[in-house]
Parts: C-alpha cells; structure tokens; sequence
C-alpha cells in the first residue's frame, strides 16, 4: 500500500444523511477510494448517538427532519472535542450564500449533490491537508 491509501484506510467517517440512497451512494464512493470505515447515521439523534471525536471526517446532509445539518454541525463545533474532526456539508443547496453559512457555522468542505465521485475524491484530498494542519498547529 502507498502512503497516500494507508492514509485513506486509516480514516473513520460518519455520513449522516436522512435519506437510505444518498448515504450508500456516499459510502460506496468512499470505500472506492480506499476508506473502508464508513458508518451512518439517518438523522440527528442517531449522529449524536454514534458521534465521537474518533471520527477524522463526518459528511453531513443539510435538509434533514428534525434539526439540520447546520444545527448539527454547531452542536459539534461547540464541543471541543471535535475541534479536529472536519465537518463536510454534502447538500443539493448549491447557493453561495448557503456555503458561506455552512462554513460560517464551522464547515470545513461543502460537496454540491448529487455527490460525484471526482468531487468527492478531490474534497477528501484537501480535507486530509486541513486534517494535517490541525495536527501540526496542537503540536
């Protein structure tokens, strides 16, 4: 295995979306990259059930019953706990001012649907650099 594929097997991620297809579509561009530890969560409480600073990267959907994924993605970014986990807003909203909220809110990557699987490759790369400098800058 190159380092760059150890890198990738190495990640545990979190795709919370309330919709069945959207997450196994997710997941399955994620294992063809290499990331094999993949779980789900279908809405809110289950993210906050299955959530824990183990995660490297937790994909988020934004229109969800309940609380959305930017009423999520506060809640985590209100946790210090999480200060090294990227936070990736996978939504069908494609308007700057829905991305800049997102990242407002602590996003670290925002991915338009449908997800395609270049896009998703090229935003798990530049999340993977973000994650690095976290971790020189708590060094």
């Amino acid at each position: 295995m190159t380092e760059d594929q150890n890198k990738l097997a190495a990640l545990k991620v979190l795709i919370v979306d309330d919709h069945m297809t959207a997450r196994a579509h997710l997941k399955r561009v994620l294992r063809d990259m290499g990331i094999t530890q993949a779980d789900e969560a279908e809405n809110a409480d289950a993210a906050a059930a299955k959530a824990t600073a183990d995660y490297n990267i937790i994909f988020l959907d934004w229109d969800m019953p309940g609380k959305t994924g930017i009423e999520i993605l506060r809640n985590f970014r209100g946790n210090n706990a999480f200060d090294d986990t990227a936070f990736v807003m996978v939504t069908a909203k494609s308007e700057p001012d829905d991305i800049i909220a997102a990242l407002r809110a602590g996003a670290t990557s925002y991915i338009v649907k449908p997800a395609d699987p270049a896009d998703v490759r090229n935003n798990v790369a530049e999340v993977l650099e973000w994650i690095a400098q976290q971790k020189k800058l708590r060094r």
